[in-house]
């Protein structure tokens, strides 16, 4: 799982708020934003820190002075934002990079400006025969989705219905998908969308966007997993969101009809953002509701520091609720939200890019947009790379396999060393081979299979002889063995569970596992070990916890 992560761009101020010396109310660090309240500063009797409202982000960009040296240029925001879902698209997971704001606020000209991250994603394709990349690029407009690459004008403007795949979630039906042979073969594509997008003049632009755009890169990666020709698809959405605005009364009943359309979107958007944000916090929370409630008036305490935004989402969905279950996810209450349905709570990396102005007269705009974003951070995706499932069934397969063998290369039998420092650690294995096994000392010049350190043991101290999984312990005369604290002096048949002593620093424990299979009783088991020399030890017939120590 991956929270959403948000970052805001503050743009420079225009030639009309420079012409008409509008204050500036934003105070931008790297990661967190800080906006004044210029009316409530004029209040007699207001609390010194109550105009000023902080926001915490991923990241935060100040273009407000091309001198800074903060400032975040084209190439800074692509570096650092665009490689990101490029970088997670070529490995293999979806990924989506959403740009929200006030009209005029700059989310175009990020997305596509002198360039933007739309034209510089070409520069950046890996140009490998190992790749296939299709484009596709839609717009909705008044709630209808439209081809931009098209090749007619009629079949541009006709209106595609939107479906449901079961497992690949909404799709476009209809919508066309261009192969591109090679990288500069994108920017040929994106102009000739943006020529194709419904653009209008405002009282706030002279070119808005009045509609949603999506250009969609279709990534298929060729390689060999485990052997097996293997394909890889993801895909790459960069979300450009027509702005939130009010009505204006002296534009053409057209243009409000749009922006009655893209705020409708909006406010689904936002509702979507509040239902992901607090099923995020329910999921978790350690202690359920009381998180949740703290958690609303966080919000509730931020909201009152600003007067009431005139754009974006209601916070009554919240503030009403006081249940501990999931709420309902609107995704099918708007066209826009239903195609994002993976980038928001789905399959994909995603990064909510937000634009607002730093001058006081789009004070209500700026503060709703920056609530927007902070209640984006709290949605969590579920992103998983997007490989061929036969291929995965079979490598998973295979692991099973290799676990399987591994198991039966350990069946045989085998006797357990407790580490002389340490009885915390993993016990030492010395597998028991087929035939003899041989343990000694290591200053012996005799080859051993087990080899044991002085004092106590002898050049060569015993035999372990493995028979048809019948094995049996060959002492050497004079040297110090027993089992089960009974010294051994000839050859004994040893037994699942076994503890056989040498010398007085070692002590093992003898597991034959298929033995074990056969014996519905439990093997003999000791309490403790003591530093005794071998004959004295005795054992309980009901022990049954087992605390191997060394006897050094």
């Amino acid at each position: 799982m991956a929270n959403v992560k948000v970052a805001v761009r503050v743009r420079p101020p225009s030639q009309k708020e420079v012409r008409t010396a509008v204050p500036l109310i934003l105070d931008v660090k790297e990661k967190s934003i800080a906006i004044r309240n210029l009316k409530q500063q004029r209040l007699k009797f207001a609390a010194p820190n109550s105009s000023v409202a902080e926001f915490a982000f991923d990241r935060c960009y100040s273009s407000i002075d091309p001198n800074a040296p903060d400032y975040a240029s084209q190439e800074t925001l692509f570096n650092e934002l665009g490689n990101q879902v490029l970088d997670a698209a070529f490995i293999g997971f979806n990924a989506s990079l959403l740009a929200y704001g006030q009209t005029g606020s700059g989310k175009t000209y990020t997305m596509v400006g002198t360039p933007g991250i739309f034209s510089r994603i070409k520069s950046e394709c890996k140009s490998s025969t190992s790749y296939k990349v299709e484009i596709s690029f839609l717009e909705i407009y008044n709630e209808q989705v439209r081809d931009l690459l098209a090749g007619r004008v009629q079949k541009r403007t006709s209106a595609l219905r939107v479906r449901e795949h079961p497992k690949k979630g909404p799709y476009v039906q209809g919508l066309s998908r261009h192969v591109v042979p090679t990288c500069s073969h994108i920017a040929e594509l994106i102009e000739q969308g943006i020529a194709n997008r419904t653009t209008a003049a405002t009282y706030v632009h002279d070119a808005s966007s009045r509609s949603h755009a999506i250009f969609t890169i279709h990534f298929t990666q060729a390689n060999l997993q485990e052997n097996l020709p293997c394909e890889v698809i993801s895909k790459l959405n960069l979300v450009d969101l027509a702005g939130s605005e009010r009505a204006d009364p002296n534009f053409c009943r057209t243009r409000i009809m749009e922006g009655a359309n893209i705020n409708r979107s909006l406010v689904t958007l936002g509702n979507v953002i509040s239902a992901l944000a607090e099923n995020s916090m329910l999921s978790t929370s350690c202690v359920g509701s009381q998180h949740v409630n703290l958690w609303r008036d966080n919000i509730s305490d931020t909201i009152s520091q600003a007067p009431p935004a005139t754009s974006g989402y209601s916070l009554s969905s919240i503030s009403g609720r006081r249940s501990s279950h999931p709420c309902y996810v609107p995704y099918r209450d708007s066209v826009l939200t239903r195609l994002l349905k993976d980038s928001l709570g789905g399959n994909a990396k995603t990064i909510v890019l937000a634009t607002i102005s730093p001058s006081s007269s789009s004070f209500s705009e700026t503060m709703s947009t920056l609530r927007y974003a902070a209640r984006a951070k709290s949605i969590v995706n579920r992103p998983r790379v997007n490989e061929d499932p036969n291929v995965r069934i079979i490598r998973e397969l295979r692991q099973e396999v290799e676990r399987l063998k591994d198991l039966l290369r350990n069946s045989g039998p085998k006797v357990l060393n407790p580490p002389p420092n340490n009885l915390i650690e993993m016990l030492h294995n010395s597998d028991t081979k087929d035939g003899k096994t041989t343990i000694g000392c290591s200053q012996g010049s005799v080859d051993l299979d087990i080899v044991l350190e002085p004092p106590s043991i002898e050049e060569f101290h015993c035999t372990v002889e493995n028979q048809a999984g019948v094995v049996t312990l060959i002492p050497k005369p004079g040297s110090m063995c027993s089992i089960n604290g009974r010294p051994i002096l000839h050859p004994c048949q040893m037994n699942h569970g076994d503890i056989l002593v040498l010398g007085e620093n070692y002590t093992f424990h003898f597991n034959n596992p298929v033995e074990a299979k056969k014996s519905r009783n439990p093997p003999i088991l000791l309490q403790h070990i003591q530093k005794n020399p071998p004959g004295f030890l005795e054992l309980s017939e009901d022990s049954r916890v087992i605390d191997l120590s060394p006897n050094r």
